[in-house]
């Protein structure tokens, strides 16, 4: 589990829980904040959305992106 761009409070509240972890899990989690290089190092640059200082173009997190792929499928959401 790779994570990036997490706010600073989020490595304090880590730091409280990661004792109460299971090894096997700690040894997956990555945490990179926003040193792109240091995610670069396990994912290639070619895989990355800009956003992620990739080669692929940049992801809109808006609801334009969202909502489209949600339309129709009103009877499965409520």
């Amino acid at each position: 589990v790779h994570i990036v761009k997490q706010p600073f409070i989020f490595n304090l509240v880590w730091k409280m829980f990661k004792p109460f972890i299971r090894e096997k899990l700690n040894k997956r989690m990555y945490f990179h904040g926003s040193k792109m290089t240091s995610l670069h190092s396990h994912l290639a640059p070619s895989h990355l959305p800009k956003n992620y200082d990739g080669e692929l173009p940049a992801i809109d997190y808006t609801a334009a992106d969202w909502f489209p792929a949600f339309e129709g499928c009103e009877e499965h959401i409520k």
